[in-house]
């Protein structure tokens, strides 16, 4: 008896550490919209988009636009461009009015964003 609640409480303990499907939806629900740069005077991406259909929207000050298709997991935003060059992104905070990446794509150093729509 004690060994199959042994048995029980590890299996329950390893469903419950696995992200779940869920969770996974929540954050590409969280990111999709419209995000600013936190400095005004941001250059190369001041403004980024996520849409719901897995597309990504870049825009530059340098009449500069790049599309990627984004895809989430875990707390990783993975970018690949038209060549299928994939880049990951460790997403540090996201929430629904603040987006913190670790670097991003073309960024070396933290990335903080807010929600503009």
């Amino acid at each position: 008896m004690k060994i199959k609640i042994i048995y029980l409480s590890m299996i329950c303990f390893l469903f419950s550490c696995t992200p779940s499907k869920n969770s996974q939806q929540n954050l590409s629900y969280l990111l999709t919209g419209k995000w600013e740069h936190s400095n005004p005077d941001e250059i190369l991406f001041p403004e980024i988009e996520f849409r719901n259909y897995g597309e990504a929207k870049f825009n530059s000050r340098a009449d500069t636009i790049l599309f990627y298709e984004y895809r989430i997991k875990k707390s990783y935003l993975f970018l690949k461009d038209r060549n299928n060059v994939e880049t990951n992104n460790k997403i540090l905070k996201l929430t629904k009015d603040t987006l913190i990446f670790e670097t991003l794509v073309l960024h070396n150093g933290i990335q903080v964003y807010v929600r503009s729509q």
